[in-house]
């Protein structure tokens, strides 16, 4: 059952046990909010390089890869994978300050 009030809720996503990134559902995907940041790695998708490099474009995210203003992505599945840079589902990573994940948010296993 999903949470009625799951677009209010902010969630957090964390790599290496540092908060990187937060971000919110929003009715045309998920928000990534202005302060998160990217993994530097190798090997990252060419979908996912091209996705950081309209961000990086747009001004969106520096060339040190924070956010400097809110970014809009089609889905959290999405913003994982980008934030992340690689391909991510997205349902475990982003986790509400509760402890839920979006998964268990939204119903879905």
């Amino acid at each position: 059952m999903q949470d009625e009030d799951a677009h209010r809720i902010v969630f957090t996503l964390t790599y290496r046990k540092e908060v990187i990134a937060t971000g919110m559902l929003v009715p045309d995907g998920f928000l990534v909010l202005k302060g998160s940041k990217l993994v530097n790695r190798l090997g990252v998708p060419k979908g996912i390089i091209e996705t950081r490099r309209n961000a990086l474009r747009d001004r969106k995210i520096t060339v040190y890869g924070l956010f400097q203003e809110d970014w809009g992505a089609d889905s959290f599945k999405e913003a994982a994978s980008v934030i992340l840079g690689s391909n991510n589902c997205g349902l475990d990573v982003w986790v509400a300050e509760d402890g839920r994940t979006i998964g268990e948010v939204l119903g879905i296993e």
